[in-house]
């Protein structure tokens, strides 16, 4: 192995590393020596929060604000995103949405709904009202709900 000799170009010498990899002098150490960075290592760090996001429908992408998000659904194979001006298709999946909005702000309620916890405006008998929209709470989401909108319900 070629390290540190001084008939080496600059290029080629390399660095051993307290963990016991090494790297190219010139180049950042990646945990191996011929693996090359990951591609997604030189985007820009998006913040933790944004005010919105980009849905693709059909042949574009969309942008919504998520606080005009009133209820996604699910039908099928699609969500429908209904916010007070429009409805938005799109095939983007329950797990998507989950990962891309906090759960603050849009919560899963059941397997077919998800709802923007501050455009509610009743929670009754299991159904959440906002505007024009009766949404079911599921079993599974129920206790995850209620802990959310800072409520505690009694078992009976």
């Amino acid at each position: 192995m070629l390290t540190g000799t001084s008939e080496v170009p600059e290029i080629l010498r390399t660095v051993n590393l307290p963990d016991g990899s090494a790297k190219f002098a010139d180049r950042p150490a990646y945990g191996h020596v011929h693996e090359p960075p990951h591609p997604e290592a030189s985007l820009p760090v998006m913040p933790a929060f944004r005010e919105f996001i980009f849905v693709k429908t059909e042949q574009r992408l969309e942008r919504v604000r998520l606080d005009e998000i009133l209820v996604i659904e699910g039908q099928r194979d699609y969500r429908r995103i209904h916010t007070p001006a429009r409805r938005i298709m799109t095939l983007q999946t329950f797990a998507e949405f989950e990962r891309r909005i906090p759960s603050d702000i849009v919560c899963r309620v059941h397997k077919s709904y998800m709802v923007a916890l501050g455009r509610i405006d009743a929670v009754e008998r299991g159904r959440i009202a906002i505007q024009h929209l009766t949404v079911p709470i599921s079993d599974t989401y129920r206790d995850r709900f209620y802990t959310l909108i800072g409520h505690r319900i009694r078992q009976l």
